[in-house]
């Protein structure tokens, strides 16, 4: 499947699932009870008779973010107004409230969640969600109150809170189906972990087989990491609807999720970066990146809301994202379907901030997610697949090179020039064999392997000279203009095209001319260039022609497009006397 059809399928399946998940909470949410009013006071060791009976004075407007600097005991007054259909159906108090309480529905206990005290010694934590059923006897009109009305008190403590700018406490009556529908739409966020997982199978069985090389490694580390987060993201914020806990976790749950948001800001665009982004100009971008990353991660710790801070993380996250897609829009067909998937994500953001925070940005990103990690394994596929077709031609090529390297013609040359040393002078065949030795054991070597260090190859040439110079009786110079760099090479690259020079330039102008090597390297690339003598009935081959030209250019050019995957190129021109090759080898691969 292309890169397009994919996004759009993938763009319809975000479509169809955030619209379930916007009717799901939007069903779970809404209650027919309504709340009159909420209050608060601080605990004087009073009664819960003298606290029922107090006046209205002594409470204040429920204000969540003083409330969240009370540690000790304190009271909550709810007043509820019930439906007409209320006797007719079974109800659950639902009470959210980082703290140990106690609540009490017209006067009497309906349950306990841990154990509040004034006292920090005293308190044990309870759950941070808490539900106590409500029976129909409970439901009857309290004459105390105006008709319909019930009055709800909750006394708590909250020694063990974490210091935030604003506290949970929220109360409602919710039906039986209404607490149904608020877990099933978590079955969508475990569809897409679900998901999300088969992809990363998929991803691991590709890069098992996937050949050892530059471009298949471009970005695999940050994409098998923006995985990962994408796995626990959705389960560390299903953890509290799901599971539950006490409520002296909730600091290290928060800490867990913006944390994740922040790793997933920095996961997404550093992947795509090192994926589409051109080198060296993606070790550049990585700087610039990181630095926006920083900025971002400072611009939210200023922000006293947690669930604000969040929000800006993972818009914050899909802006730098796309900000690195449009870099590349042009010279990556691919980044722009997934582009597109970018900006339906930051619209959703902006229309629904609330529910993008609870759920949708779990969904958008499992999307995201399933599309970088199959185009990735569909990526790797055909990388392997270019890959054993570059490995079958070279071995034809490096068989053909093997065979011209020990050809009659030469091998009788070279042998004879060794018979005659034998005679004339001794020491000097001796010599000669070392050099053949040598040489022909340097080839078998190399050719066993996909790359060699510069200066091996550079020590091959010479060797290959040394015994051209003792078959002739005259030397044949090969300068080096510049320091040898620590880099990998293909290896017979240089060594062919001195054995190009030999054979059409001929002895007698390799001995008279020489051969002169410069090594230029800059931040884009390494620059190797080879001087050799000019024959005469040399021609400088056309870029359309290279599959058309001998063995030993196409033995480079396919070397070269087997290592380095199209980043590195050959160039042959005559200058002067001289017959010049230039190899530019890309810095970063």
């Amino acid at each position: 499947m292309t890169s397009i059809r994919l996004s759009y399928l993938l763009q319809a399946l975000l479509i169809a699932s955030c619209a379930i998940w916007l009717m799901l909470s939007t069903r779970g949410e809404r209650s027919s009870w309504r709340t009159v009013s909420a209050q608060m006071r601080i605990s004087t060791s009073e009664s819960l008779a003298s606290v029922r009976a107090s006046p209205a004075s002594a409470w204040q407007q429920l204000d969540k973010a003083e409330l969240a600097q009370w540690r000790g005991g304190y009271w909550l007054r709810f007043q509820l107004e019930q439906p007409a259909s209320a006797p007719a159906q079974p109800w659950l108090v639902s009470l959210s409230l980082r703290g140990a309480s106690r609540l009490y529905w017209d006067g009497e206990l309906l349950g306990e969640n841990g154990r509040p005290s004034e006292e920090l010694a005293a308190e044990s934590p309870g759950r941070v969600d808490a539900l106590y059923p409500l029976d129909r006897a409970r439901l009857s009109l309290n004459p105390d109150l105006a008709p319909g009305q019930h009055e709800v008190l909750v006394y708590a403590s909250s020694h063990f809170a974490p210091s935030m700018a604003s506290a949970g406490a929220d109360l409602r009556v919710m039906s039986m189906v209404q607490s149904r529908q608020l877990g099933r739409r978590w079955l969508l966020i475990a569809a897409a972990c679900g998901a999300i997982a088969t992809a990363l199978m998929v991803l691991t069985l590709a890069l098992g087989t996937a050949p050892r090389l530059a471009q298949a490694e471009r970005g695999r580390g940050w994409l098998v990491a923006l995985g990962v987060v994408g796995l626990l993201l959705p389960m560390t914020e299903a953890w509290r609807p799901l599971v539950g806990y006490s409520y002296d976790w909730h600091g290290a749950r928060m800490l867990m999720i913006l944390t994740l948001h922040a790793l997933a800001a920095l996961l997404l665009p550093s992947y795509l970066n090192a994926r589409f982004a051109q080198r060296p100009a993606s070790g550049v971008w990585a700087h610039w990146l990181l630095l926006a990353w920083l900025a971002l991660v400072l611009l939210q710790s200023l922000i006293g809301s947690f669930d604000v801070r969040s929000w800006v993380m993972q818009f914050g996250g899909i802006v730098l994202a796309l900000a690195v897609l449009l870099r590349c829009w042009k010279t990556q067909i691919e980044s722009r379907p997934l582009s597109a998937l970018l900006v339906s994500m930051l619209m959703l953001a902006l229309a629904f901030p609330e529910a993008f925070l609870d759920g949708l940005y779990f969904i958008a990103l499992a999307v995201l997610m399933i599309y970088l990690l199959l185009r990735h394994a569909d990526f790797l596929q055909t990388l392997r697949g270019e890959h054993a077709r570059l490995s079958a031609e070279r071995d034809r090529l490096s068989a053909q090179l093997l065979q011209r390297a020990i050809q009659p013609h030469w091998l009788m040359n070279t042998l004879t020039s060794l018979q005659e040393l034998i005679e004339q002078a001794p020491e000097l065949a001796n010599r000669l064999v070392d050099l053949l030795a040598e040489h022909f054991a340097l080839l078998r070597t190399h050719s066993q392997r996909e790359s060699i260090p510069l200066a091996d190859e550079i020590k091959l040439c010479q060797v290959q000279l040394d015994i051209a110079a003792q078959a002739g009786q005259r030397p044949i110079a090969l300068r080096l203009v510049s320091a040898i760099p620590n880099i990998n090479v293909p290896p017979g690259i240089l060594h062919t095209l001195i054995e190009n020079s030999l054979t059409h330039a001929g002895f007698s102008a390799c001995a008279d001319v020489g051969f002169e090597l410069s090594i230029e390297q800059n931040d884009i690339c390494i620059r190797l260039c080879l001087r050799a003598p000019l024959a005469g009935r040399r021609q400088v081959p056309r870029a359309s022609d290279l599959t058309s030209n001998g063995t030993g250019t196409r033995f480079i050019t396919a070397s070269l497009e087997h290592m380095f995957a199209g980043r590195a190129q050959l160039c042959e021109r005559a200058i002067g006397r001289h017959w010049q090759s230039e190899i530019n080898i890309p810095c970063a691969y």
